[in-house]
């Protein structure tokens, strides 16, 4: 029964590490695709 215990918890920290790498990616992918369109307004091609 522990050990059913610490994996859930072991689970729970790494679903919760992930949620913020996914978020820290999606917020660097948001801020790149920003700079890149406001730049390209910029700098017409």
């Amino acid at each position: 029964y522990d050990i059913i215990i610490c994996y859930y918890h072991s689970v729970s920290a790494v679903k919760h590490h992930c949620d913020v790498i996914i978020k820290a990616l999606l917020t660097f992918s948001l801020l790149h695709w920003v700079t890149m369109t406001s730049s390209s307004h910029v700098q017409p091609t």
